[in-house]
């Protein structure tokens, strides 16, 4: 990819190619109003394009960036719809949500609220990741939300742990056009029933990421990695001989909900050990292993730009509180809390302290910010 070096943002559209360079803009073109309201329709028609090294949401982000300090509207957004205090039809160790009892009524009309809130944000690109202790228990639900935002070319992704899937609803899905699916695998084996007091879940996981590759849609799992599995990670090698997903994350379990992961908690030298083996050991050329350690990308000497482009609902106690993270939970004016944010720095256990969410601010956007 060759690098240019331009004086205006429209100068990008003169080249035919424009994914095969690396367009440059310096810094004092970015504090020009026109030079980023241009940037923010060319980065919105050409996803795929690299300006000043980056793509992408990296590459949202810092356009995000010059877009909050003149006051604009944003280009992308990240948004979440987190469920608390609901019921889960598995029973994890390393959660204790599945032991409360829930409002089906109120969070249908919670939901129907927060949709309506998404759909009507002047932003470009969205995303929205549903976070509810098995999305799969209203089901029909589901399929109503993949539609109205597929409507408004919004990507849609949720996590489900596959125990309640069958061929006919995942057809479904599929017509109600869900481009990813996200499962949760906590053992490369049938032991990972067992400690999601599920049947077949395991068994199901592995023949619907066949079936559903098969299908030309993404398919992507999620390991928590914790006491009782971490000796038994590198085993996922044998699976991949028989079937892998497009991409596989392993999560460090939080230290910071003591009541019930400290016992499950695993030590950082442990942790260190296994991602030198995981890359290596795990990674194929068409997927790719992402390690989402909580404790050693913290890098508290940076502001935290989360605000820029996350934004989450979180209901509980049949109440919308409006956040960037889960640290913050309890934020209701999130459109203040934004100029706030970016001025303090990032606390040990909030997500938003992942180095890879602002890699690019510190490392390779030095000379531009």
């Amino acid at each position: 990819m060759k690098d240019i070096t331009i004086n205006s943002s429209s100068e990008i559209l003169n080249y035919k190619d424009l994914y095969n360079y690396n367009f440059v803009i310096v810094k004092d073109l970015l504090l020009i109003k026109s030079n980023i309201l241009v940037l923010k329709k060319i980065a919105s028609k050409f996803p795929e394009i690299s300006i000043n090294w980056l793509q992408g949401k990296n590459l949202y982000i810092l356009i995000n960036y010059y877009l909050f300090n003149n006051n604009f509207d944003f280009l992308y957004r990240e948004y979440k719809i987190v469920m608390k205090w609901i019921w889960c039809n598995a029973k994890c160790s390393f959660c204790h949500d599945w032991k409360n009892k829930w409002d089906l009524k109120n969070i249908y009309l919670h939901i129907d609220d927060i949709i309506n809130d998404i759909k009507s944000e002047n932003i470009e690109i969205k995303t929205v990741d549903i976070l509810w202790w098995e999305p799969l228990l209203i089901y029909e639900k589901i399929l109503e939300i993949i539609i109205l935002l597929k409507r408004k070319n919004i990507i849609l992704t949720f996590t489900s742990n596959a125990s309640l899937l069958n061929i006919e609803m995942v057809e479904k899905l599929i017509n109600s056009w869900l481009e990813i699916f996200v499962f949760s695998i906590d053992f490369p084996s049938k032991k990972h029933n067992k400690f999601r007091s599920l049947k077949s879940a395991f068994e199901n996981i592995i023949y619907f990421t066949k079936y559903i590759k098969d299908k030309w849609k993404v398919v992507n799992w999620n390991t928590i990695v914790w006491k009782f599995n971490i000796n038994e990670i590198l085993d996922f090698e044998n699976i991949y001989t028989e079937i892998y997903p497009n991409n596989h994350t392993f999560i460090h379990i939080e230290k910071n909900n003591i009541q019930s992961n400290l016992k499950l908690f695993v030590e950082n030298n442990k942790i260190l050990e296994l991602e030198d083996k995981l890359k290596s050991k795990l990674q194929r050329n068409d997927n790719n292993i992402i390690l989402n350690w909580f404790r050693k990308n913290i890098n508290k000497e940076s502001k935290c730009h989360v605000p820029l482009y996350k934004k989450s609902y979180v209901i509980k106690n049949n109440k919308v509180n409006i956040s960037p993270c889960y640290t913050h939970s309890d934020i209701q004016d999130f459109n203040t809390f934004t100029d706030i944010a970016l001025k303090w720095k990032c606390s040990e256990i909030c997500d938003s302290s992942f180095k890879k969410a602002y890699t690019f601010l510190q490392e390779r956007l030095n000379n531009t910010l």
